[in-house]
């Protein structure tokens, strides 16, 4: 998020005609089942239960919440042209191979080069977390369910950290490595 808002129209870019590009090419090969891979972060912060699938995006992030609404108008693109697609809006992942900036790997890598654990707000705010690996199961599992074109799905782990308890853990787990 933080490099959608210093490079706003990378983001688009990338987000908007990357979408496209990929979908153009799904169809031109015939592909099974075209998944867009969305994030839970279209529906904003949520206070109290969970989001549902029917949620619209509830974003402050102007970005987020554009990309949350327009997700479901390209999927109705797809099934316009008769191609099988459907939306995944995931929680949190983590696991290996993660780009860097992400919270896991940024607060290893700064634990381990002595740097400071970069803490917005109270560190309270709680989010799903979800090995990448269970998410690519997830996905699979939607290539071979039949019926489920047009659908969104919200992909989780009912995982629910706040950033201290993820920074006192990872801290935790420096400390006791072996050299």
């Amino acid at each position: 998020m933080d490099r959608s808002i210093e490079a706003p129209g990378e983001f688009i870019q990338t987000d908007v005609f990357g979408v496209f590009v990929l979908a153009e090419e799904a169809l031109r090969q015939k592909v099974r089942r075209f998944i867009q891979v969305s994030t839970d972060e279209v529906y904003g912060e949520v206070l109290e239960g969970h989001s549902t699938e029917e949620c619209g995006p509830q974003s402050a992030q102007p970005l987020r919440r554009e990309q949350g609404g327009r997700r479901p108008s390209g999927l109705r693109l797809f099934l316009h042209l008769r191609a099988p697609a459907v939306v995944t809006r995931s929680s949190n992942n983590y696991g290996p191979r993660q780009y860097p900036e992400k919270l896991v790997p940024l607060f290893i890598t700064n634990a381990i080069d002595d740097e400071p654990l970069p803490i917005y707000g109270t560190g309270l705010n709680r989010r799903d977390w979800l090995h990448v690996e269970d998410h690519c199961r997830a996905l699979v599992s939607l290539l071979e369910c039949p019926d489920v074109e047009g659908e969104t799905f919200n992909i989780g782990a009912q995982n629910e950290l706040d950033v201290l308890t993820i920074t006192r853990t990872i801290l935790g787990l420096l400390q006791n490595r072996k050299p």
